[in-house]
This record gives structure tokens, C-alpha cells and sequence, in this order.
């Protein structure tokens, strides 16, 4: 989806450059031959009917030249004849005029305008100059204009692995920027304008193309891509540092806790479990302990309730062997008290006898009755 925005987005650019580019190109073009047109009919070109003699057109044209700077490398007048009767070139000035191969024609401001071939960079725009006192034309302004402006707007247009060129209307290539793709096998996206004129100028219909070399125009993606892949990376390597420390704090306690149960289990020698860790961890460390307590509690109870038994058959027997001499001395005590002959001193002692059997086995009684397990007695408190 990044992909398909961005080409979008990248050919809209293009689109817009292409645009712009056309209409600078027109612009410019449409300016050289207007200029063209207005200096052939200034009143210093009709000198040239009696052939330049004062040098005024030369020194015109040099004027121009060096006013307009890079914009025109060489302005001349040619005569009927062919000669050059002035130029901005002094060198120029009676020579034969250059063989130029005529190319295109235009109108500009219902002036006719003649394009010939562009040769070493330089595109000649012809214009005859016409005659105020005849119908004849006196000869032919032609103003040499310096094509490396085309290509510098069209190099301005373009940046990096990107390329420029310009069209005519058959399709022939005029000029493009150094960076150009001319491999058709070149993976490449591309977006064209058309050079429809420019204030009353009919225009030549070239194309202007521009084009981007795909896997280049593409990189932001890939280097999302890697910026999310590295993150990705980094997020991994961030969260194992975090998750190691996280794991060791939670499974170490776990294992001290493992341990100390295993040695509960072997020896009940240590009671404390250890303490320490996460909350969760601590808290079942605690409840462990509370565990612990508890058997503990658990067990001097059975140990008490064994202890309790013992006592419990020991009061059974010595019920049963204290009772029996006990209740024999008691009756042989009540039968001595029947006889008459017995003396007041054996009474006594006869009671004392009888007495203390009964104390005897009233505290065997009770020896019986605290060994006997009791129901709980409830009440509200």
C-alpha cells in the first residue's frame, strides 16, 4: 500500500514538473521569436538596403547580444545575395552566410518565422525583414539562439537518477539531460506534457518527458522498510533483555521454594520457607509457611491424642488392679466392724480402713473419667 501511495504520489510530481517544464520551454521560445520579430521591424534594419555601411545594425546586434548575455550566441543580417552585411561577430561581418536546413515555420504576431536545424547547439530562427518602400524583403534577421537554455530547464526539472527530454511532434528526440534512460529495458516511471503554446503562439506540440528511475523513486519503502524491520529487531532485543531479568527474579524464588519443599519432605529439621520475589511468588511462600504451621500444629495434636490414649488404657488397668484389692479392703474392713468383740480402737481403725478405700477409689474415678474423650460443650460467648 506504501508502494502504490508513493507511486502515486511520485508520478503526480512528475506530472507537475513536466508540466512546468513544458511551459517554461514555451515560454522561452515564444519570447526568442517574439523577439525576433520586433527587431526586424526596428528602422535600424532598413539600413541594410545600402548594405550596413555605417556599421549601425552591427553594433546593434552586438549591443544585444551582450545584453541578453548566454541567451544568444551570434544575431546577423544576410542580404538578397547571401552575404552577411552584420552581425554581432565583426569576424562575420561580409562573409557568405552559414547553409542552414530549414525545419520548422510559425507565426508570431502575424509574422512568419522560420526554425532551421539545431547544429552545435544553437537553434537559428530565422525572420525577413521587410521593405518600407517596396514589397520586396531586404534580407533575413537570424538570431542564433543557444539551445543549453532548453537543456537547463529541462535539467532543472530533474535531480538524482531522474531524466528529462524533450520531444517533437514526430517524436524525435531534441534534447534530454545527461541522466537519461535510453534502454527500454529500464524499469522507469514516467509522466508527459505537451507544449500547447503561449500567449497568442501557436507552439510547436513537443513533448516533454520526464522520468525516474522506479527502484530509486521506491527507496523511501524499502527504507521504511528496513527502518521497521531494525525496530522490529530492536523491540525483540529489548524485550529478551527485559524478559530475562523478569523470568529469573519469578522462577528463582520458585526454585528455593522447590527446594526447601523437597528438604521438607526429607527432614523437617527447617520450617521457615524462604521468603522473597514477585508478590504472587511471596505470597505462596507464605501460605506455604501457614501450611507448614499448620502440620505442625496438626501433629503435637495427634501427638498429645496418642499421649491421651496411653494414659486412657493405663487408667483401664489400673482401674481394674487398684479397684479389686481396694473393694476387698473395704468389705474385710465392714466384716470386722460386725464383730461384737472387736475394741473401740479397732473401730477407729476399721472406719479409717473404709474411708480411705473410698477416697482411693474416687481418685481412680477420676483418673478414668480425665483418660475418657468428652462431647464439646458449646456456648455463646
Amino acid at each position: 500500500e506504501a508502494r502504490i501511495a508513493l507511486k502515486t504520489e511520485i508520478q503526480r510530481d512528475m506530472q507537475t514538473h513536466a508540466e512546468a517544464t513544458a511551459a517554461e520551454i514555451d515560454r522561452m521560445l515564444f519570447e526568442r521569436l517574439q523577439n525576433a520579430v520586433s527587431w526586424s521591424r526596428l528602422e535600424v534594419m532598413q539600413d541594410a538596403r545600402i548594405g550596413d555601411v555605417d556599421k549601425r545594425i552591427s553594433n546593434f546586434l552586438s549591443e544585444l547580444k551582450n545584453s541578453y548575455q548566454d541567451v544568444y550566441t551570434e544575431l546577423y543580417v544576410v542580404d538578397r545575395r547571401g552575404m552577411v552585411i552584420a552581425s554581432s561577430n565583426p569576424y562575420r561581418s561580409g562573409q557568405p552566410a552559414p547553409r542552414l536546413t530549414h525545419w520548422l515555420d510559425t507565426r508570431v504576431a502575424l509574422s512568419h518565422v522560420r526554425l532551421a536545424g539545431i547544429v552545435n547547439q544553437q537553434l537559428p530562427i530565422l525572420i525577413e525583414i521587410e521593405d518600407e518602400f517596396s514589397d520586396e524583403p531586404l534580407g533575413t534577421l537570424v538570431t542564433l539562439f543557444d539551445w543549453r537554455q532548453i537543456e537547463a530547464v529541462l535539467s532543472g526539472a530533474v535531480a538524482g537518477r531522474s531524466a528529462a527530454a524533450l520531444f517533437d511532434r514526430q517524436n524525435n528526440l531534441l534534447s534530454n539531460t545527461d541522466r537519461w534512460f535510453k534502454t527500454e529495458a529500464a524499469k522507469k516511471l514516467s509522466a508527459s506534457a505537451i507544449t500547447s503554446g503561449y500567449q497568442g503562439f501557436s507552439g510547436f506540440s513537443w513533448r516533454v518527458t520526464v522520468s525516474q528511475n522506479r527502484s530509486q523513486a521506491l527507496t523511501p519503502v524499502r527504507q521504511m522498510a528496513y527502518i521497521f524491520a531494525g525496530m522490529l529487531i530492536a523491540t525483540v532485543l529489548l524485550l529478551t533483555l527485559v524478559a530475562v531479568p523478569v523470568a529469573s527474579s519469578i522462577t528463582r524464588p520458585l526454585v528455593r521454594l522447590t527446594e526447601f519443599a523437597n528438604r521438607f519432605m526429607r527432614s523437617s529439621a527447617e520450617l521457615n520457607p524462604p521468603t522473597g520475589g514477585p508478590a504472587e511468588v511471596d505470597t505462596m511462600a507464605r501460605a506455604f509457611g501457614k501450611m507448614i504451621e499448620d502440620l505442625e500444629r496438626s501433629k503435637e495434636n495427634l501427638t498429645r491424642a496418642a499421649k491421651l490414649a496411653v494414659v486412657g488404657e493405663m487408667a483401664a488397668a489400673l482401674s481394674h488392679e487398684v479397684r479389686t484389692p481396694l473393694g476387698i479392703l473395704r468389705s474385710s474392713a465392714q466384716l470386722l466392724l460386725r464383730e461384737p468383740g472387736l475394741s473401740e480402737e479397732g473401730r477407729e481403725v476399721c472406719g479409717f480402713i473404709i474411708s480411705e478405700t473410698d477416697r482411693l477409689n474416687k481418685l481412680v474415678t477420676t483418673l478414668i473419667d480425665s483418660a475418657r474423650p468428652r462431647a464439646p460443650e458449646f456456648s455463646a460467648t
